[in-house]
């Protein structure tokens, strides 16, 4: 019993959460202090020797130590320790520089891990391109690579390999064959047509040139032949490798490879301000906005400004890291601006945009302000008036800071009933005014040095009483019959007041039970109404929250939904074949309450010709008559007609159908005749 008494309670202590938040808690601290002194291991790059330094580098190089899982960025003149790896990454390179004098570069996506004894440089070379420059070693150096001993003595080997290829391809540099041009990593531009890459080398008589888009040159995109030292090639967009080789009946003689760049670069041009811009001001010269589109290579940006389109001398001289500079203080007169553009990429020269002229006009007179709203001899609603909500407003000017607005009774304005300074280009005031009477308003401008401008034009307006809204449609007492799911739409007369409409649909004539109810500015509106019975609908103009006038209430009736036919076959483009079936049928969903249905059929292939019209009373019609009949394309429409309780018949929209039909060869064929073309009776 004390046994399992025991294991009770070391169950007990193992089933209790704070026990195992507890020990998860403490699972966690642990390896995060692991996972610190790994990271820290990695930082310091741990205890090996010291065999050598990061020398250079071009974007991301990154270090594994080998007692580390962890990879490190490194930065230049970073000590290198024994058995550590390196890789660089995509568009990235490294020059290691070890002890003895030796220099290991490592192209782009490349990998390698270095261990030194006594005599051996041992390095285990993952993957990518590398190349180990054995100037000033002992004669007695041993290069190991994959544990592939060979001499490396005063000379070259570079090395290619595939990330997961076992092969290793060794080229001698130490050739006769030295490349001039392309330079290594050297960028040229082109446009969407491609640009034609200037080729060169020393070696003379036959040799081939290969240009590839793999480092080991699984497959090339130019393998040309020629007698020359040099050539041109046109290459699209793109990142290539080159190299040239010779071959003679004893061996093939290779040179480097190098990797090169073609870029395409998108246009520079001045986005702001426009070519041949005038630029005005009135009382301190104006703050100017100068801009432009970025490219994808772009570092950097020069703006320059001129008086002379030769730009002897600049006015203006600024670099930046951004796509615009602001520059204020240029006195009136004509401008020239260019801007240049630099590339962070060695062999790509700075770009500079088309020039553009501009200029810059001191105005001494200042044009009024154009008024906008209430437009000349328009008619205004009194309650917008007196609830503050009629709008007056006029074009703005970043000329002017300060601004009059007048309103008189006369178009002199010799009796003002308000006037207003502001700093804005609108006003909402209410002011008192008379039905059926006319008021004239204006505005007048004033700059920052104190320059007003003439009076505006005057504007009339007119007070009236809100209009009466008059309903169209459905009209008072009307019976209607809509389709299924279209709805009816409810329509009223325009106003000359801006604004918007309250539209409401009832089921009784209080509006106690609004059923729908939708804002619009439009003079019409639809609604779903999806069953028989009486409904009251009217409208209301608002403008802002100031309501203006409503309507008389109409009321109608909705006697029947009309359901359109559905049909069964043929539908969709079906195949109708008449070998197989015998009778063309035309069959559909049966409706309730159908006087009848409409059946048409159309010729497709004869730009829908009319072939026949049917009536049926029945969900079914068969084609008895195929005279004019042929394999083709076919379109048939249907509909259902009903008889409204006033006797007027109306019809549903009609539903279209397609469908191929196929005929035998000899049905429906001309029947030849046999009888003589003449006879001869005695």
């Amino acid at each position: 019993m004390g046994y399992l008494q025991e294991q009770r309670n070391k169950m007990r202590y193992l089933n209790n959460t704070k026990y195992v938040i507890l020990f998860l808690v403490l699972v966690i601290i642990i390896f995060s202090k692991l996972l610190c002194l790994n990271l820290s291991s990695a930082i310091d790059g741990g205890d090996n020797p010291v065999i050598g330094e990061l020398k250079a580098k071009y974007k991301l190089v990154q270090r594994r130590s080998d007692k580390s899982v962890v990879w490190k960025e490194i930065k230049e003149s970073t000590p290198i320790r024994n058995k550590d790896t390196i890789r660089t990454a995509e568009y990235s390179e490294a020059i290691l520089t070890l002890n003895g004098g030796a220099e290991i570069k490592l192209d782009e996506n490349s990998m390698i891990r270095i261990d030194i004894n006594d005599k051996d440089i041992n390095v285990n070379f993952e993957y990518g391109m590398m190349t180990v420059e054995g100037e000033g070693l002992s004669n007695d150096s041993n290069l190991k690579i994959n544990n592939e001993s060979g001499k490396l003595k005063d000379g070259k080997v570079t090395l290619l390999k595939a990330a997961g290829k076992e092969s290793v391809q060794a080229q001698n540099e130490k050739s006769s064959i030295f490349l001039q041009s392309p330079e290594r990593n050297q960028y040229f531009k082109s446009d969407k047509k491609g640009s034609v890459i200037p080729f060169q080398w020393n070696s003379k008589g036959n040799v081939t040139i290969e240009i590839s888009k793999s480092m080991s040159f699984r497959s090339t995109i130019v393998r040309k032949a020629t007698n020359q030292n040099s050539i041109g090639i046109n290459l699209d967009k793109g990142r290539y490798y080159w190299r040239v080789f010779k071959k003679d009946s004893v061996k093939e003689e290779y040179s480097e490879v190098r990797k090169f760049f073609v870029v395409e670069t998108s246009p520079l041009r001045l986005t702001s301000p426009k070519d041949k811009d005038t630029i005005y001001y009135i009382d301190s010269p104006p703050f100017i906005i100068f801009s432009w589109k970025r490219g994808e290579l772009d570092s950097s940006y020069r703006l320059l400004l001129s008086q002379t389109s030769g730009f002897e001398k600049t006015v203006y001289d600024s670099n930046t890291l951004e796509t615009f500079l602001g520059v204020r203080n240029l006195k009136e007169g004509k401008y020239y601006a260019k801007v240049i553009r630099n590339y962070n990429i060695r062999g790509m020269e700075p770009e500079s945009s088309p020039v553009i002229y501009f200029q810059i006009v001191k105005k001494t007179k200042v044009p009024p302000p154009a008024l906008l709203n209430p437009s000349n001899n328009q008619e205004v609603d009194q309650k917008l008036i007196v609830n503050a909500e009629l709008l007056f407003n006029w074009e703005d000017s970043s000329f002017l800071k300060e601004y009059t607005f007048q309103v008189a009774k006369d178009s002199q304005f010799q009796n003002i009933i308000f006037e207003s300074k502001l700093s804005k280009n609108f006003i909402k005031e209410k002011f008192a005014t008379d039905i059926g009477k006319s008021y004239y308003w204006r505005v007048k401008g004033k700059t920052n040095g104190g320059i007003e401008t003439v009076f505006s034009k005057a504007f009339s307006f007119q007070i009236k009483v809100s209009e009466k809204l008059q309903l169209e449609y459905p009209s008072d007492g009307s019976s209607l019959y809509p389709e299924a799911n279209q709805g009816v739409q409810l329509r009223w007369k325009k106003t000359n007041t801006r604004g918007y409409f309250l539209v409401e649909v009832s089921q009784d004539k209080n509006f106690e039970n609004v059923i729908y109810s939708v804002k619009t500015a439009n003079v019409a509106t639809n609604i779903l109404l999806d069953k028989p019975g009486i409904y009251h609908w009217r409208t209301t103009q608002f403008v802002e929250n100031i309501k203006l006038s409503q309507s008389v209430i109409n009321k109608f009736q909705i006697s029947k939904i009309l359901q359109s036919p559905s049909p069964i076959y043929p539908t969709k483009g079906e195949e109708v074949n008449m070998q197989k079936v015998q009778r063309l049928v035309f069959d559909w969903k049966e409706q309730g309450q159908v006087l009848y249905y409409d059946i048409e059929l159309y010729d497709k292939e004869k730009q829908n010709k009319l072939l026949s019209k049917i009536q049926s009373q029945k969900p079914k019609m068969e084609l008895k008559n195929y005279e004019g009949l042929h394999s083709g394309e076919y379109v048939w429409t249907l509909s259902s007609v009903y008889k409204k309780q006033d006797g007027e018949i109306v019809k549903t929209k009609p539903i279209k159908s397609s469908f191929r039909l196929i005929l035998p060869e000899e049905q429906f064929k001309v029947p030849e005749v046999y009888t003589p073309k003449k006879l001869y009776i005695e």
